[in-house]
């Protein structure tokens, strides 16, 4: 860890925060520091048909409230296929929170060093389109749809 923490990319931690609260249980879910890390292991589920959360290619999904969108970061040019082996390249992800005709709302952590809301264009068909730089990797999909009691309270 830095000596100065606020060098810290901590936006996969936002992830898996926001996603605990949720009532995601590890068993669910790579809590991580490292976005490769859930990456890799949703797209692995998607592949094998199980999992609750399963990564997507952007041209096969429709992103729904409570998915995820998965893009390279700074220079990376990860694809989807190479994401599903690796999970030490740089990545971000945010959590979408709106959908509407040609636009994918997100929220996401450490996103200007802050937690911030972004917006994704989408085909005039609900997918992602794809971007350079930092091109999107996979929308991973969250098959769990029930919220932690907590969670309702709030």
């Amino acid at each position: 860890m830095p000596e100065d923490i606020s060098t810290w990319p901590w936006s996969a931690v936002f992830v898996s925060w926001c996603l605990l609260h949720a009532g995601v249980r590890n068993a669910e879910f790579d809590f991580s520091i490292r976005h490769a890390m859930f990456i890799k292991r949703t797209i692995g589920n998607a592949l094998a048909g199980t999992g609750v959360f399963r990564g997507r290619k952007i041209g096969d999904y429709k992103p729904k409230i409570g998915d995820l969108i998965c893009a390279n970061a700074g220079t990376g040019q990860i694809a989807y296929n190479q994401a599903a082996n690796q999970n030490g390249y740089s990545s971000h992800s945010a959590i979408v929170v709106d959908v509407r005709p040609g636009v994918a709302f997100t929220v996401g952590g450490n996103e200007g060093n802050t937690v911030d809301k972004r917006r994704h264009v989408l085909s005039p068909t609900g997918f992602v389109v794809q971007r350079s730089p930092e091109a999107y990797i996979c929308v991973i999909e969250n098959r769990k749809r029930t919220v932690s009691r907590r969670a309702r309270e709030r």
